[in-house]
């Protein structure tokens, strides 16, 4: 299935290049959206990537990228690597319909154990729109993932992703963004005790992810405050069902060529709940701040490299709810769902006596996040 799937998004990526190619001629190529163009409602530089590379004059572009978790000192210190290919394709030449996709491999490993293995393939339709201090951006498609080594899982998901902003005036916005839809799940999860692949399950459900708040521009910086709501999900490795975010990005530095944007994130996550069926761990009052810096390059109006370094910072209140320890992480930046695989904690948190079973953990977990992206527009 998943060869199916890499074969057919590798199809349509040809067959797009080869359009774009075609057209490439047919229009000129104009400068960047300039910041000016952005509206206020709006809490990341990606938030206008397609309407971007309308202005460009620009058919589509291929993106290829790497995702990496350097390091991370958590309970149980995982990293990851994670390349992606990506390509995106405007058909119609006075239309703002656009067509892309995306793949992934996602290895994530301990430093004495390898944790999974996953890999993703999406492919959605949308459009764009604008109108005075409105802005719409919305896509149908579908998600599907397949994880190996402590869960075997593949999942299937209609999805519906939009983004949205309105500027109430020049400094003031609201802006929503996320995605919801209906996934389809099965597989079989790995016994803590007998290492051995059970427990089979399929499970059919509407699932969501969305965010909304409120934004304030000073000048080159945006401030916003948001919250996110996500549905709880049986088998994945975090629940989260409410996120509550302060934001700051700045932007520092601008010229025709270059821009450099550094943030600050905070985030409360008053209860995480990780792992799954006789292996469950919950997170109280988990609090987090992420500070990185975005530097845009853009050497050629159709060319663009995109750099992030992260620095996350969380402190969390843990409580063992079952027999065995859960994963750690209620970060928000990774921007997909965790593994449940419920790897046995390392010994570097403080325990403090309670009674019963329900034994109450502290820890302080960090991790560093570097993202690199390179775009050739056509």
């Amino acid at each position: 299935m998943r060869n199916k799937y890499l074969i057919l998004l590798g199809l349509i990526a040809l067959s797009s290049l080869s359009f774009a190619n075609e057209q490439a001629t047919r229009r000129n190529k104009r400068g960047m959206l300039r910041n000016s163009d952005e509206l206020v409602g709006v809490d990341t530089y990606s938030f206008h990537e397609e309407e971007r590379a309308k202005k460009k004059g620009a058919v589509g572009l291929v993106e290829i990228g790497m995702d990496t978790m350097m390091y991370e000192r958590s309970l149980d210190e995982k990293n990851r690597i994670e390349p992606y290919l990506k390509f995106e394709l405007f058909p119609l030449e006075n239309s703002n319909f656009y067509i892309d996709g995306r793949t992934s491999y996602r290895h994530e490993y301990t430093t004495t154990e390898k944790r999974y293995n996953k890999t993703m393939v999406e492919l959605y339709g949308g459009s764009i729109y604008r109108n005075g201090r409105f802005f719409l951006n919305y896509k149908f498609g579908i998600r599907h993932d397949e994880l190996r080594h402590t869960k075997v899982q593949n999942s299937t998901t209609l999805r519906f992703i939009p983004k949205a902003t309105y500027d109430f005036t020049e400094r003031f916005g609201w802006y929503l963004k996320g995605a919801l839809g209906h996934a389809k799940v099965q597989g079989d999860e790995r016994d803590l005790k007998t290492k051995e692949f059970n427990l089979p399950f399929q499970n059919s459900d509407y699932v969501n992810k969305i965010e909304t708040g409120l934004s304030y521009r000073l000048n080159g910086t945006k401030l916003s405050l948001g919250v996110v709501n996500k549905s709880d999900e049986e088998y994945a490795g975090e629940n989260i069902k409410w996120s509550y975010l302060a934001k700051i990005d700045h932007n520092l530095y601008t010229t025709n060529t270059l821009q450099v944007r550094p943030y600050v994130w905070g985030f409360l996550n008053p209860e995480v709940k990780t792992g799954g069926n006789n292996n469950k761990t919950t997170i109280h009052n988990e609090l987090g701040a992420m500070i990185g810096t975005r530097v845009i390059w853009n050497p050629r109006v159709d060319l663009s490299f995109t750099t992030d370094i992260v620095y996350i910072a969380q402190y969390k209140n843990v409580s063992n709810d079952g027999s065995g320890g859960g994963t750690g992480g209620g970060n928000i930046s990774g921007g997909g769902s965790g593994s449940g695989s419920g790897n046995k904690p390392k010994p570097k948190v403080n325990s403090t006596p309670s009674s019963g079973n329900n034994k109450i953990k502290r820890a302080v977990e960090d991790s560093v996040i570097i993202r690199l992206g390179f775009k050739k527009y056509f």
